[in-house]
């Protein structure tokens, strides 16, 4: 199982990988390196990822994304200004979407808001956050994947139960603890 973690900057994601890698023990990736305008020109994010999937996928190991294609189609046209295709992908989920979840800590923009200026960060500037979760929204509208939602708000146990249970909807988290 593949589980893509999404949401804005300071939505509350790395926390609750944190808290959900602590509890299942699924190892993490998370893309090491930050990718040039060029990289972008040359399919550097679908290539990283799909390489990175493929192999996770021929392994039979669950893992936990941290971040994943999706965040390139939501920031790209705000952050850099073009817009991803995405029938590639689409295509790729709808062909693996029994083996991966779309996990999306979602969060008031006003708490988002306020986390930026709390910790002093200013990647997203704040005229950027409506726009950018409307691109997630779109793609999760479109998405074939089955897509958790997380309220992100709530302190870190309350969005820890809300995912575990989740996945225990769906019939995952009792397969994961039976490994």
């Amino acid at each position: 199982m593949i589980l893509l973690f999404e949401g804005l900057d300071k939505s509350g994601k790395s926390t609750l990988i944190k808290n959900f890698q602590d509890l299942s023990g699924i190892p993490i990736f998370k893309n090491p390196i930050k990718p040039t305008k060029k990289m972008f020109d040359r399919g550097f994010v679908n290539g990283t990822y799909f390489g990175a999937y493929q192999t996770a996928i021929a392994s039979h190991q669950d893992i936990i994304f941290d971040r994943s294609h999706i965040t390139e189609i939501a920031y790209a046209k705000v952050k850099r200004g073009y817009t991803p295709e995405t029938k590639f992908w689409l295509n790729w989920e709808e062909l693996h979407k029994h083996i991966v979840v779309l996990v999306y800590v979602d969060t008031p923009i006003e708490t988002i808001k306020e986390r930026f200026k709390t910790d002093k960060e200013e990647y997203v500037k704040e005229r950027e956050i409506a726009a950018i979760e409307e691109a997630y929204s779109k793609y999760t509208d479109k998405t074939k994947l089955s897509v958790i939602f997380i309220e992100g708000q709530h302190d870190r146990q309350r969005m820890l139960s809300q995912l575990v249970i989740q996945l225990q909807n769906l019939g995952l988290w009792t397969s994961m603890r039976n490994r």
